[in-house]
């Protein structure tokens, strides 16, 4: 056997278990633990201690932010408090609002006097948009806001209004129940000359000014902000310097939960600070203080990431610094370890890869020293076993190659013989004509070691050869849109000339051919054949082979290809008779399906709920479930009655089916037309009832008995009375009955919606409605079983209509006894 010369890979290597840790990787690791690791503990404490400084300054900034927007608001208070209690220090107007407070109706002089002088009074601060006085009944008697006077505070529910009456007060914020608006109302008394208390001034203070006072964004960064939150329905009495959270809004955090406990404690103070997520779901650092007087929260909060900055870029320089000083130290430790191992390293490579019989490979030391010295020693030595083995490996190829011709030559035809057999038996087995040739393709082109395979069927009517199956060099299907339909004239083309011709073509050097047609997404075929296929005389289509090669085909290939498109052929037929029958039977099997599960579907799902509630009905005339007057009795009939009648509606369902296959028996004995007409009556003003439809009649009295089925005539009736109706939204209906020489004439009239000409004859085919009677529902069936129940007493039926009018059903029945196809005393078959 020939030694060979050959490139080791990474699996070639021989593993020592023995060998646990190289020495370079020791150095690396040892290098990098010495410069590395002091600093990072170093680094640890300082940023951690830093972290803790900048946490505590700015948890003292925020509270001081807390308390001065929180004595700002006390001052803002107190002013207003003053401000209030300077108006009734004037006796003149004092005296002035007593008068008006005792008094009713009209203030008079007196009140404008008072209007006038609160409004000069609101002229001159800003704490308040509005002075108002009101009396022990809650009435508003002056206002500098005209609008509010004579408004009932009381009847509005205001909060004030009761505290206000007991002396000084300061109402918290609160959503106005009329205006719907935060609200902030201070009052003051006004009593009599005995001190007693006869009405109220207030002063509606102005929310904007508490607003500036907490948007107020000094000291707060970029994300900063202060608020106020009511302790009744925690939301906000302030804005928030986010759009979209607004005033009258609730919203909840850990801040604002724990500063809100004062609330619950009546209104004792409370105050801290800590980290938590705000009410936007944001890490903040928050200060907060409750406020009594305004039963609120004021919470100041900056978010963490800004507060923190400084941490994060110390943190930031110092990761930096420290992997700045690992990179060093990995890069001296480096060179110093490959200084070291690097020719040691090489030296067992080229000595791992001679070993496993790799000689291309050299050590190559350039190093003055011992182990350069080792490394040329062993270059001369495995240079003089190359030259030996090489001249070796020259004469044993010289013989492998004489032998490895041959043999090829005799797999390849192997190869050709047992790919031909393959798809022979995938075309016996395989029924699907798409499917089928996607595989005869598919293994072409793979068996053969061919650039692509194609087979197109001759379409005889459009003269076209049609594209039906293709892969490319891997099997995968494959679509060539200039392959996709070939005119059988075309030129140039290979394939159609062996189409026209009926006899193979081939190609075996396409660039020098003058009938093979170049497709550019084919750009390396290099040899064509195409084999017509063929049934008998008749063209069947195209079966087309290209290859990267040039003089790819003999005529071997030609004869196997050849046999193959015969099998093709053959198989093609096959196919296609089998998938029309395959296709017929299945056609057949799922019309009888459909029908069946029609059937058993209405048998079960109508019958089963209408007969429990036959049952029921049956119960109560019977007095199973109590006594019952004459009234409900006669109305259980005609519940059972209807129920019945409807019951025998869906043997009807299955009655259409016997009627389409000649089964369905009638019953015949002697009917009375007058007595079946009254009973359908009967039920039809049932069906009349509570609706703004008349129903009349017009029977001739006496009318001859016929020979018939009386169910199924009583069934003809009521489907056309009750077909009359539900047409019918509003008007009237009558039926009509006379006897006109051998035929007794029923007529069904009403003056509904009518049914269109191009309609009326659909109305008697099986599940067919008009399009203006789909919107009523039903089934479709009872006109047609109702045809088939007439013609099979031997009458007939037809009708007359005219849209928006109304419609009119006739049914002409003989007198005479129908004809039967075989004498019976009481049946005959339909």
């Amino acid at each position: 056997m020939a030694f060979q010369l050959r490139t080791t890979t990474p699996t070639d290597k021989p593993k020592d278990p023995r060998l646990r840790i190289r020495i370079g990787t020791a150095l690396n690791i040892y290098s990098l633990t010495v410069a590395v690791l002091p600093v990072l503990v170093v680094v640890a404490i300082a940023v951690n201690l830093f972290s803790q400084q900048a946490r505590n300054q700015r948890v003292d900034q925020m509270t001081s932010i807390a308390e001065s927007k929180s004595q700002e608001i006390q001052r803002w208070l107190d002013t207003s408090q003053t401000i209030l209690r300077l108006i009734l220090t004037n006796p003149e107007q004092y005296r002035r609002m007593s008068d008006i407070l005792l008094s009713r109706g009209r203030t008079g002089p007196q009140g404008d006097s008072v209007r006038l002088f609160l409004q000069d009074q609101l002229e001159l601060q800003d704490a308040f948009t509005e002075f108002f006085i009101y009396n022990l009944r809650g009435d508003i008697r002056i206002s500098t806001n005209p609008d509010q006077e004579a408004i009932n505070i009381d009847e509005q529910n205001q909060p004030y209004f009761e505290a206000g009456l007991e002396g000084e007060y300061i109402q918290p914020p609160y959503i106005d129940p009329v205006t719907g608006q935060i609200e902030i109302v201070i009052t003051a008394p006004i009593s009599n000359t005995t001190n007693d208390i006869i009405g109220v001034l207030a002063g509606r203070l102005s929310v904007e000014t508490l607003n500036s006072i907490m948007t107020s964004r000094i000291g707060l960064g970029e994300t900063g902000e202060t608020y106020l939150i009511s302790g009744e329905n925690s939301n906000f009495i302030t804005a928030s310097r986010f759009e979209t959270y607004t005033p009258q809004q609730s919203v909840t955090s850990e801040g604002i939960s724990r500063v809100l406990q004062g609330f619950g404690r009546n209104n004792q103070p409370v105050a801290g600070s800590g980290f938590y997520d705000n009410y936007r779901g944001q890490r903040v650092i928050g200060v907060y203080r409750y406020i009594p007087q305004l039963e609120s929260g004021l919470l100041a909060e900056i978010e963490e990431s800004e507060a923190l900055a400084t941490v994060q870029a110390v943190q930031f320089v110092s990761v930096v610094a420290a992997a700045t000083m690992a990179i060093i130290a990995l890069a001296l430790g480096r060179f110093v370890t490959v200084w070291i191992t690097r020719p040691i390293n090489r030296l067992t490579r080229v000595a791992e890869a001679v070993m496993t019989g790799d000689y291309t490979q050299r050590a190559g030391l350039a190093q003055i020293s011992e182990i350069g010295q080792l490394g040329q020693a062993f270059d001369t030595m495995t240079n003089t076993l190359v030259d030996s083995l090489n001249e070796r490996n020259r004469r044993i190829r010289d013989v492998e190659r004489l032998s490895a011709t041959l043999e090829q030559r005799v797999a390849a035809r192997t190869r050709d013989l047992k790919l031909a057999a393959d798809v022979s038996r995938q075309i016996t087995t395989i029924l699907d004509i798409e499917q089928l040739l996607q595989e005869v393709v598919k293994a072409t082109v793979q068996g053969f070691d061919l650039y692509c395979c194609f087979v197109l069927r001759y379409d005889e009517q459009s003269q076209m050869l049609n594209r039906v199956a293709g892969a490319d060099e891997n099997g995968n299907p494959v679509s060539i849109d200039e392959l996709a339909h070939i005119p059988l004239d075309a030129e140039p083309s290979v394939i159609a000339a062996a189409a026209r011709r009926r006899r193979p073509v081939t190609v075996n050097d396409v660039t020098k051919s003058t009938i093979h047609m170049k497709q550019e997404t084919l750009p390396d075929t290099r040899s064509e054949l195409s084999v017509p296929i063929m049934l008998g005389d008749q063209l069947l289509g195209v079966f087309d082979v290209q290859s990267r090669e040039v003089d790819r085909f003999d005529d071997n290939d030609v004869a196997v290809l050849t046999s193959l498109a015969e099998q093709i052929a053959v198989a093609l037929r096959n196919a296609q008779l089998f998938t029309e029958a395959q296709k017929a039977r299945e056609e057949a099997e799922e019309a009888n399906r459909v029908k069946s599960q029609f059937l058993a579907n209405m048998s079960h799902e109508l019958r089963t709920p209408l007969n429990a509630i036959l049952n029921f009905a049956e119960f109560m005339v019977d007095g199973d479930l109590g006594e019952v007057n004459d009234e409900q009795v006669d109305a259980l009939n005609k519940v059972i009655s209807s129920g019945e009648h409807l019951l025998s509606l869906i043997n009807d369902v299955l009655d259409i089916t016997k009627i389409e296959v000649g089964m369905l028996e009638l019953f015949i004995e002697e009917v009375d037309i007058n007595a079946t007409l009254k009973s359908v009556l009967s039920t039809g003003k049932g069906l009349v009832k509570d609706r703004p439809v008349e129903l009349y009649e017009d029977i001739q009295p006496d009318l001859p008995k016929i020979q018939g089925d009386r169910r199924r005539l009583r069934q003809v009736f009521l489907n056309l009375l009750s077909n009359a109706v539900k047409f019918t939204p509003q008007g009237s209906v009558t039926i009509t009955a006379k006897l006109e020489g051998e035929e007794i004439i029923i007529s069904v009239k009403d003056t509904g919606v009518g049914i269109p000409p191009e309609d009326q004859d659909a109305v008697f085919e099986s599940f067919r409605q008009s399009e203006g009677g789909r919107e009523f529902g039903g089934t479709g069936l009872g006109l047609p079983i109702s045809k088939h129940f007439v013609e099979a007493h031997g009458g007939r039926v037809w009708l007359e209509s005219e849209v928006g009018k109304g419609t009119t059903f006739y049914v002409a029945l003989p007198v005479s006894k129908p004809e039967v196809d075989e004498p019976q005393p009481e049946t005959e078959q339909v």
